[in-house]
């Protein structure tokens, strides 16, 4: 049995790293607090993130997405009941959070995305 070790794994001009392309891998994830501001430990594709008011976050991508076709929504709260993916297109998604009652709350939740780079 072998092993593969490499603090690096770059593309075959040795410029950069490698893409994902036509994988099952997440293209971009992340999470934001209840201001609205990026949680920075985790995160991969998100460049930036906003509240846009009404418990509604946005998700700005670093690298586009051609097809954004799956996407999940989760809060780390237990008084949340539901993340709900409200826009997307190539550059960012929203989501909007609410309670059980279906009320809006400002909580902590991240996002994970699937599809094609651009």
């Amino acid at each position: 049995m072998s092993d593969i070790r490499a603090n690096t794994i770059s593309n075959a001009a040795g410029t950069g790293p490698i893409d994902l392309h036509k994988q099952s891998a997440a293209k971009a994830y992340g999470g934001v607090d209840a201001a609205g501001a990026i949680q920075t430990a985790d995160t991969l594709n998100i460049s930036s993130t906003s509240d846009e008011g009404g418990s509604v976050y946005k998700y700005n991508f670093t690298s586009s997405m051609n097809n954004p076709s799956t996407f999940s929504a989760a809060s780390v709260s237990t008084s949340v009941r539901i993340a709900i993916v409200n826009g997307r297109n190539s550059a960012y998604v929203t989501v909007k959070i609410r309670n059980g009652s279906f009320s809006p709350v400002d909580q902590t939740n991240m996002i994970t995305a699937h599809g094609e780079l651009a």
